[in-house]
């Protein structure tokens, strides 16, 4: 099992497992003091401008654009599930 989840990891990229769960925290913490839809907003717009900005013009990283996908498939994913609980 563990060289399963292993080979899953490497075929999605360890630094876009790494993105989905630091925006996903994130996207929790907003979530304290924020309503949903705010929340979501706010993540989607700060994923971004790392992305772009962070990466492309300090050279911190590579702007791609599947590593700002990965960021909000994890607070998306939980925006959809609490949207149909509430």
């Amino acid at each position: 099992m563990k060289q399963v989840i292993m080979n899953l990891a490497k075929k999605i990229g360890f630094d876009k497992i790494g993105h989905n769960i630091v925006f996903l925290y994130f996207f929790i913490t907003a979530l304290i003091f924020l309503n949903p839809h705010i929340s979501l907003l706010i993540t989607v717009l700060v994923a971004a401008f790392v992305e772009l900005v962070y990466d492309k013009r300090w050279g911190k990283g590579t702007p791609e654009l599947m590593d700002w996908v990965a960021s909000i498939l994890g607070p998306v994913y939980l925006y959809v599930i609490i949207m149909l609980f509430i």
